[in-house]
């Protein structure tokens, strides 16, 4: 569920996540790998949002594939 509130800038980045040994490794490596496999307008995004609502959205964008169904 999402509120109307919009983003702020990234909490997170790749940069900030490649520069903490260990910490986060598994996102890094996550976002590398769907840049690797489908290039670079994919991957992982965290923003935390600010104001009374707060939390944090997560955005892990893939390319979408149909599959054929037979009928």
């Amino acid at each position: 569920m999402e509120t109307p509130t919009p983003p702020s800038e990234p909490l997170i980045t790749t940069r900030t996540l490649a520069s903490r040994r260990g910490a986060g490794m598994a996102l890094v490596n996550t976002h590398r790998r769907l840049r690797l496999l489908y290039g670079p307008g994919y991957g992982v995004e965290i923003t935390a949002r600010e104001g009374e609502s707060g939390g944090t959205r997560v955005v892990v964008t893939i390319p979408f594939q149909k599959i054929g169904v037979d009928q």
